[in-house]
């Protein structure tokens, strides 16, 4: 090797190594929850994960919860004004929402605060029962972070009554995860019950039904120990968000 190559090969080197340092010493975004978060809500999102560095504590859960509140409260103004926003701007806000509560539910699994996890718990039903339009986007985020715990009372009393299909998609997307058998005749019980309250000749109908059995396929795929397979449906009806 010449001189001159050896030269221009040590420059070369150096530029890498000293590139390789500075995206080490950068902060960056490690998951599209992190990038919707810090693009939606920076100040909230920036002080969760401040507090969440230094353990999962009431802090962190209180954190964790204005987290959830403030991208509720955007969820909310994009739905209620449309016009004034694109299908990207809500879409991100969709996820947004749905990213938060996966934060909440994390901190949920990790602190040993009984106050935090009760607070957190106090949040999700009280959501799941106030919150209309917002609550299928919420019941997204079991889907990452399972937690049985979430599978509440104000849960499946959701379930039992809803009629609305992207409602009953998202939960079908949830319940049978990990093969419980509980969620086994409550899924047997809703199909069971559903031409009674929905005309049998609708494709609404036939898109819930689909849901029911696509989650108790799951179930079926974990009694089996097909655990490859038991994996959340995919597909369902469109919409913002989803």
């Amino acid at each position: 090797m010449t001189t001159v190559k050896m030269c221009a090969y040590i420059v070369m080197l150096v530029a890498a190594i000293c590139c390789q340092a500075q995206e080490a010493n950068t902060v960056a975004p490690k998951t599209l929850s992190d990038i919707i978060l810090q693009e939606v809500l920076p100040s909230e999102f920036g002080q969760f994960q401040a507090l969440a560095k230094e353990g999962y504590n009431r802090a962190t859960a209180d954190a964790a919860l204005a987290l959830v509140k403030a991208a509720h409260e955007i969820l909310r103004e994009q739905q209620t004004n449309k016009e004034e926003f694109s299908a990207a701007e809500r879409q991100k806000g969709a996820s947004a929402y749905t990213f938060a509560w996966e934060q909440a539910i994390k901190t949920w699994q990790k602190t040993q605060d009984s106050a935090a996890r009760s607070a957190i718990l106090a949040l999700w039903d009280s959501s799941l029962k106030e919150n209309n339009d917002e609550r299928r986007v919420q019941i997204l985020a079991l889907v990452g972070p399972w937690e049985r715990a979430f599978l509440s009372q104000a849960f499946i009393q959701l379930f039992g009554q809803t009629k609305d299909a992207m409602i009953l998609h998202a939960m079908c997307k949830v319940l049978g995860q990990h093969g419980e058998l509980a969620e086994k005749a409550l899924l047997h019980e809703k199909r069971e019950s559903l031409s009674e309250v929905m005309n049998p000749q609708t494709a609404e109908y036939a898109t819930i039904l689909s849901n029911i059995d696509d989650a108790l396929k799951r179930i079926e795929y974990w009694e089996k120990g097909d655990y490859a397979r038991a994996g959340p449906a995919k597909g369902g009806p469109a919409g913002d968000g989803d």
